[in-house]
């Protein structure tokens, strides 16, 4: 049903939804393997928490600015915003001594044994994707919105949406078949989202 001059608009936004869905598959791999590893696993419902704080405060900022400035430098500046982030926590939390390094029982004593620097990581995590991702998420949908008329809308979004479908399978092979740990699909999720630029 979708017109041949629409193609090149539906191939442009399914592309970017790719690279955003795929960096939101690969960043639930990373943040719950961390936080499971690093914190235990009696930390993943904080994480979701913090998360949700850092999306409620990010959608209440974000909802003022989103009329104010152009959707597409939006969706660049939190894009390049979260790559940085992520890339600051990756330092920081491959940074650390060995020493500092959590212990491996689920518990309420290990939160002694994991540094501060650790922390600030976890939390520079969160941060960028609750208050910057999910917000680029959602500007960049709003961004790809404003291609189409309501009447291409209908014949087109099903297509552009079908992107998670790819994004969960490209996700998953970047995390069983090439084997890559969750520091470096850290590195992988930031320049995933990246390619959205």
């Amino acid at each position: 049903n979708i017109a041949p001059h629409e193609w090149p608009k539906v191939i442009m936004c399914f592309l970017l939804k790719l690279f955003a869905d795929t960096g939101k598959v690969i960043g639930h791999i990373v943040i719950l393997s961390l936080v499971a590893s690093k914190l235990g696993v009696s930390f993943l419902p904080y994480t979701f928490i913090v998360t949700g704080l850092f999306i409620i405060l990010g959608s209440s900022i974000f909802s003022q600015l989103v009329e104010k400035i152009p959707k597409k430098k939006l969706v660049m500046t939190l894009t390049l915003a979260t790559s940085l982030l992520f890339f600051i926590a990756y330092m920081i939390i491959t940074g650390e001594s060995g020493s500092a390094h959590a212990a491996a029982v689920d518990g309420p004593d290990i939160v002694e044994n994991v540094a501060t620097s650790t922390y600030i990581a976890f939390l520079i995590l969160l941060l960028a994707e609750g208050f910057f991702f999910v917000q680029m998420e959602i500007i960049l949908a709003l961004f790809i919105e404003g291609y189409f008329t309501p009447m291409e809308s209908q014949r087109t979004f099903p297509v552009i949406e079908s992107s998670y479908i790819f994004a969960g399978i490209i996700g998953g092979i970047a995390t069983v078949v090439f084997h890559l740990s969750a520091y470096t699909l850290l590195i992988v999720w930031a320049i995933v989202i990246l390619c959205i630029i």
